[in-house]
């Protein structure tokens, strides 16, 4: 699964990462890509895997950024989980450090970040109007905390 398959077209000689489901990896150079006809696909050929049975015996796993370009978003507001990881919590309106973000939880009406505040977990909806920024450079989410404190 990708944001952007057209990132192989441009790859072709990079390395990239094939990973099992119990996280077995496997470094393999993209040898080969094309659109599949007819469908929103594309073939991969990747380096040492040469055999229908090969192929089947990593049916699967998951195609990770090796050495190839690093992701991109192709909208400003589309974030990796791993982006938010670590960034500092930031109350928009006193300014003041509230915690980091801990986790990430992806549900279907909404995604949720975890916040680690003193120890404590707060869930905040991942949506505009309660996280209105997120700034990648400074490593920061700001929130609307007065709305979240879980103390007050």
């Amino acid at each position: 699964m990708s944001d952007n398959p057209d990132r192989f077209l441009k790859d072709l000689g990079s390395t990239f990462v094939l990973k099992s489901p119990i996280g077995m990896m496997e470094p393999r150079k993209l040898l080969e890509c094309k659109r599949s006809e007819g469908k929103d696909s594309l073939l991969l050929k990747l380096e040492g895997i040469d055999f229908p049975e090969s192929v089947k015996e990593r049916s699967g796993w998951a195609i990770c950024l090796g050495n190839a370009h690093p992701w991109e978003p192709l909208e400003k507001d589309v974030y990796l989980i791993s982006d938010l990881d670590g960034m500092v919590v930031i109350d928009i309106d006193s300014g003041r450090t509230v915690g980091v973000v801990s986790g990430f939880y992806e549900r279907p009406g909404q995604d949720i970040l975890s916040v680690d505040s003193n120890g404590t977990e707060v869930l905040i909806p991942f949506v505009e109007p309660l996280v209105p920024i997120v700034d990648r450079s400074a490593r920061e989410v700001h929130v609307r905390w007065k709305i979240l404190d879980p103390s007050g």
